[in-house]
């Protein structure tokens, strides 16, 4: 077996500068400018800098969980919406538009994606160029290799034990401080079941308070219309009297235009005495 005392290096660019020079490809075109794609690159990164940042004030990286399943879950908050909203998403899930890609319990890293912008956020130190993992994993690789050297086994990482939660540092409660002072230790998902229990009754009390103003406005709009009614029947009532009345004038009159019309000459002298019959003479 062959033994390397070195890590593979790369050989030095002036090795391929020959088969550059012959231009294998063509001749560049002429309206090639290295400075101003430099400049281009230069301006895609700056925006997708900003891009990252922007996102990155949206959201509040606040717990990390392994769960019983084994899975790594991630705790955060929507600072965008008012109010805050929580979420709770295991790695691969999405929710409003939020996907956590990848997560590491141990490194206290997350990968979040919002509107096509990747950002890493890390549980103490906010906004983070990417995983630390990939970094390490990276050096790692470059460590040079040593056949005659026996290096003793490596020490295995923290197994990551299901259901413990990870908080940012400052969130974490200090040995020494009194029990007094400690904050609760409610885990994340107690408050998450509080807040939806919270939010259902306010969506119960709102659906009680709605219904009984529709209640409320069925019984006016109800007494409204009895009140018009009534009205209404007391003008049609007024209205037949006032028909009734006129019936009976016009019948008086015509009773009196049909009575028999008497002359003077026809109707009897008050106080008339008749006249005395006239008494036969004696022969």
């Amino acid at each position: 077996m062959t033994a390397y005392s070195a890590a593979y290096e790369p050989a030095p660019f002036s090795r391929y500068q020959p088969i550059l020079d012959r231009m294998p490809f063509g001749a560049l075109p002429p309206t090639f400018n290295p400075a101003a794609a430099d400049l281009e690159a230069q301006k895609n990164a700056e925006q997708l800098q900003a891009e990252q940042q922007q996102v990155a004030k949206q959201i509040a990286f606040t717990a990390l969980n392994i769960t019983p399943r084994g899975r790594t879950a991630v705790g955060f908050i929507d600072r965008s919406t008012n109010p805050p909203e929580s979420f709770y998403l295991e790695v691969g899930a999405s929710a409003r538009g939020w996907t956590v890609i990848a997560a590491d319990y141990d490194d206290e890293w997350a990968q979040f994606q919002k509107d096509g912008v990747t950002i890493t956020m890390h549980l103490d130190k906010g906004l983070i160029d990417g995983p630390p993992s990939e970094t390490a994993a990276a050096v790692s690789n470059a460590v040079p290799v040593v056949a005659a050297a026996v290096e003793p086994p490596a020490a295995a990482p923290p197994v990551a034990v299901p259901g413990l939660v990870r908080l940012p540092a400052a969130a974490r409660a200090a040995p020494s401080q009194p029990a007094s002072t400690m904050t609760s230790a409610k885990s994340y998902l107690e408050r998450l079941r509080e807040r939806k229990a919270q939010e259902k009754a306010e969506q119960h009390a709102a659906e009680k308070a709605t219904r009984e103003s529709l209640q409320e406005l069925a019984r006016k709009i109800a007494q409204d219309e009895m009140a018009k009614r009534e009205k209404e029947n007391e003008a049609t009532l007024q209205q037949l009297h006032a028909q009734q009345e006129l019936l009976n004038a016009q019948q008086e009159l015509e009773a009196q235009a049909q009575m028999p019309e008497h002359t003077p000459e026809e109707m009897p002298a008050p106080d008339a005495v008749p006249a005395p019959e006239a008494v036969p003479e004696e022969q």
